[in-house]
């Protein structure tokens, strides 16, 4: 569970993403929570990696889902839910 700062981010973003929808904001939190935890990786360190660094955890993530049989929409709300919180932290 974040803490402090991160935490606080969180729950701005994801209140931002709620204007849009909270169905939305709600799996996208989870999409963001889940490939950090993935990742071994806080959502801190994922919002200030360099593109490069993200790109490829991106696609280990990627790789590893698509082994474990993940459906092609969850990897794509997933990647789309991080680079939002990159966008969001940019």
């Amino acid at each position: 569970m974040p803490r402090g700062d991160e935490a606080d981010s969180l729950r701005r973003w994801h209140a931002k993403v709620v204007n849009g929808s909270q169905v939305y904001a709600e799996v996208s939190l989870r999409r963001v929570r889940g490939f950090c935890e993935d990742s071994k990786l806080n959502a801190s360190r994922v919002a200030e990696s360099s593109m490069d660094d993200l790109r490829r955890e991106l696609e280990d993530y990627l790789a590893r889902e698509r082994k474990l049989g993940d459906t092609g929409e969850y990897i794509r709300t997933t990647l789309k839910a991080v680079r939002s919180w990159r966008h969001y932290n940019g």
